[in-house]
């Protein structure tokens, strides 16, 4: 019974080994293969993971020609246990075991110079000689292994990214469009470090189609915006350069451009608006000649409507309300109309009359238009038109009457005489000062000379009937000549001479 027994045991015994052994022949030629197999079942491991297998770990991993060669502080199944790890594990082992074992060792060298130090025996100190050797051996061969084994980890993941790159590509998808900073998108086509199969693409395809469309939709917004900022900014030059061209016309000076509508009223032309929204790249020249016209139109029309708001405060001598601004002309207006309306109230505004007289203390300079925009910008260079009597006050009845008899006295038309004609009047003295001091000064610094006398002698309640032209018919200016200069320089030789210049200087 007991013999019978036993020969069961043999057999049974025998039956496994003969199984075993058939299996064998059946494991997978690749290590990774083999590691997986290992792993499927008691029996495979008990198999597997014994040193009877170290030729079948062996011939594994020599099938693969890349892998770098097992250290020799580790056994076949731990190497190939390295190797299949994730890639952050991965790195995270061979940089502390390998990379880092330079470090360590030369940590352990150091420790061994202040041992050597303390040895006196020869025999002791060509031991430590023979250790530093070793280390030195060691850690030229643990820098070696890490750098196969990165070396190895690099080329398996470059292989792996082409084949899914490839197959993307053939799905249509661009290399820009892969989102390299997405972990999701790295750990699907990085995690798995088996070769990329049919059966492994068909898994990992269906995660990887929406990250990507979330990139190309993130790419072609980003775009999107790109090319809308684009046009944006070649808008705001064009207008600018329009609107600069177009003020030009009247008056060659930057600071009027600050008067042109803003951006956002212009965009509210739909043929402009339409030119802006087109998802093109830019805009063209031949575009924005398209619309040129109607925007020139439109600054013109924005220019004319100051032109009344300053019209109206030289004629009242006080601003008009803001909401005049919103008025719109009649949309059957021609150029022409528009032209000749601008033309006419910018005569009005040339007179000599339609002049300002600066508030400040200092100064009482009489200013004309365009010019009294530059000298209230420079007092304060937030000011705008509606500011504008801030700074600057224009003629009230009495100081026009003074520019009138100015005017008459000189044998300019007071009605239609302009800035024009008076800038360029010169050798000009006040009728009302002493001859032998009286200087030569232009045409407003004589207007200025007048109304400072008449305001400080208002300021003081006295009577200054000498420079009051209100109380008084008589001259006030006059433009010298050689004949009176030369009788004045006869009376008053050593102080006229040198208080009146001479005419050709």
């Amino acid at each position: 019974m007991v013999a019978t027994r036993g020969r069961v045991l043999a057999a049974q015994s025998s039956a496994t080994q003969e199984a075993r052994e058939n299996n064998v022949k059946q494991v997978p030629k690749n290590p990774l293969g083999l590691r997986y197999m290992a792993l499927m079942n008691k029996m495979f491991r008990d198999l597997l993971m014994t040193k009877v297998a170290k030729r079948i770990w062996e011939k594994a991993l020599a099938s693969d020609v890349d892998l770098p060669n097992c250290p020799t502080d580790l056994n076949e199944p731990q190497f190939v246990r390295l190797m299949a790890a994730s890639p952050r594990e991965f790195g995270l082992i061979a940089s502390i075991v390998y990379g880092s074992a330079r470090n360590v060792l030369t940590l352990i060298k150091d420790a061994f110079e202040e041992y050597k130090a303390l040895l006196g025996g020869s025999s002791a100190k060509e031991s430590v000689t023979e250790y530093e050797e070793q280390l030195k051996d060691q850690t030229g061969y643990r820098a070696s292994t890490g750098a196969a084994m990165f070396r190895w980890d690099a080329a398996r993941r470059h292989a792996r990214f082409e084949s899914v790159k490839a197959k993307l590509e053939d799905a249509g998808w661009n290399h820009d469009e892969f989102p390299f900073e997405c972990q999701e998108w790295l750990h699907l086509i990085f995690g798995d470090q088996h070769e990329l199969t049919q059966t492994a693409w068909q898994n990992i395809e269906p995660e990887l189609v929406p990250l990507l469309q979330r990139n190309r939709d993130k790419r072609l917004e980003q775009e999107r915006r790109n090319r809308e900022s684009k046009r944006k900014q070649d808008f705001s030059q064009l207008y600018n350069q329009t609107a600069y061209d177009t003020l030009r016309v009247w008056y060659t000076c930057w600071r009027l451009c600050s008067f042109a509508p803003d951006e956002k009223s212009i965009l509210a032309l739909p043929r402009v608006r339409g030119v802006v929204e087109a998802d093109t790249d830019g805009i063209s020249r031949d575009q924005w000649n398209e619309v040129e016209d109607e925007v020139r139109t439109r600054v013109r029309k924005h220019w004319r409507i100051i032109l009344r708001r300053v019209l109206t405060v030289v004629e009242t001598g006080t601003a008009p309300p803001r909401t005049e601004d919103n008025i719109k002309p009649h949309e059957d207006e021609s150029e022409e109309q528009l032209l000749g309306e601008i033309e006419d109230i910018m005569g009005k505004l040339s007179r000599v009359t339609a002049s300002f007289v600066c508030k400040s203390d200092t100064c009482h300079e009489l200013h004309w238009f365009p010019d009294v925009f530059l000298h209230g910008f420079c007092m304060d260079p937030a000011a705008d038109l509606s500011e504008l009597l801030r700074y600057c006050d224009p003629l009230d009845t009495e100081r026009r009457r003074l520019v009138k008899r100015m005017l008459l006295d000189l044998g300019l038309d007071a009605e239609t005489a302009t800035a024009a004609d008076v800038k360029g009047l010169k050798n000009l003295i006040c009728t009302r000062c002493d001859p032998t001091v009286a200087t030569y000064s232009s045409f407003a610094q004589i207007a200025k000379h007048y109304i400072v006398l008449v305001d400080q002698a208002k300021r003081a309640h006295l009577v200054f009937s000498g420079h009051d032209w209100l109380t008084s018919d008589a001259s006030l200016v006059r433009q010298d000549n050689e004949t009176e200069r030369a009788s004045i320089a006869s009376l008053h030789p050593a102080s006229q001479t040198q208080a009146i210049p001479s005419s050709e200087a």
